[in-house]
């Protein structure tokens, strides 16, 4: 529970305002881009990706893509519901 690198904390620039998580609607326009030359699968790492406040919406929009999901967790955070998402991706 005290991995270095879960320790980072990265913001991500957008305007005029940082944020300690990367937004969804960014998520969303990197994978629709990247699906056009071939993005075939996505991973979720982190520091702890069952923390980030969107990661319901993110898990279902990796199934609705069709993308293959690969996960590095400590495990602590995911939760039943998550399981079923996680189950339902490819």
């Amino acid at each position: 529970m005290a991995c270095r690198h879960c320790w980072i904390a990265p913001t991500f620039e957008h305007s005029d305002r940082s944020q300690k998580a990367l937004p969804f609607d960014l998520f969303k326009k990197i994978i629709t881009e990247a699906k056009e030359p071939g993005l075939s699968g996505v991973k979720l790492t982190g520091g702890e990706p069952f923390i980030h406040p969107d990661i319901i919406p993110v898990l279902r929009y990796i199934r609705d893509q069709r993308l293959k999901l690969t996960i590095e967790s400590n495990g602590t955070a995911i939760t039943p519901h998550h399981a079923d998402l996680i189950r339902s991706c490819p």
